[in-house]
């Protein structure tokens, strides 16, 4: 269980056929319509995605003693932090256009012998610190080098950033679920320095300052 949530003597709408219609009820029915709205609370004042949704909530709930040790955040659901959490949480973009082919060079060793060397090595993107990187060689293409990027940025969720793409062009989105924060894009690259002087595939950045917060 992530988080507690009031569910004990919730004054609550009953069948219409009771008159009254509202009694004094208990349990996760009573529980869950309130992490439900504090969800669709966040998502009113800054158009979150589902992606950042559920830290929102998670990273602010109220703690509680007695949820130490049965939730996994050891609190409570709190409207009023997630929406505050989510009104600086509006969404800041960035771009990293990946381009290049996997460069090889050729050498004879005599006649009818020779051998191939090819490039391999590996994109990095930072942001504040974290990175994400992906590794290419023989046969990678700009869209291959994309795409694993792309995995890797969204693999866990652990990363500041989300990625969506189109062809080599890897569209970032950076959201903060607490006090704003401005995230800083670069980049860095490994490649086989020993035969090639440059890296087979670099990006393009643009939009270099994912601004998270308003």
């Amino acid at each position: 269980m992530d988080l507690g949530a009031p569910g004990k003597s919730v004054y609550s709408t009953v069948r219409w056929s009771v008159n009254p219609p509202y009694q004094y009820l208990s349990g996760t029915s009573m529980a869950t319509p309130h992490v439900a709205g504090t969800a669709a609370l966040s998502e009113s004042v800054c158009q979150l995605d589902t992606d950042f949704l559920k830290p929102n909530v998670l990273n602010n709930v109220v703690q509680i003693t007695s949820l130490s040790g049965k939730t996994v955040t050891g609190g409570r659901v709190n409207a009023y932090n997630s929406l505050n959490a989510g009104s600086s949480a509006c969404p800041g973009t960035g771009y990293a256009a990946v381009s290049g082919v996997v460069q090889s060079k050729t050498f004879s060793c005599g006649p009818g012998f020779s051998y191939t060397v090819w490039d391999s090595g590996s994109l990095t993107l930072y942001v504040n610190g974290a990175s994400q990187s992906a590794n290419y060689g023989y046969g990678s293409t700009a869209e291959s080098v994309a795409l694993q990027l792309h995995n890797n940025i969204n693999a866990g969720g652990t990363y500041p950033v989300r990625a969506h793409l189109s062809g080599s062009n890897v569209s970032l989105s950076a959201k903060t679920t607490g006090a704003g924060t401005c995230y800083t894009l670069s980049t860095a690259y490994g490649w086989n320095y020993v035969y090639f002087s440059a890296p087979s595939f670099t990006t393009s950045l643009s939009g270099s300052t994912l601004v998270g917060c308003k």
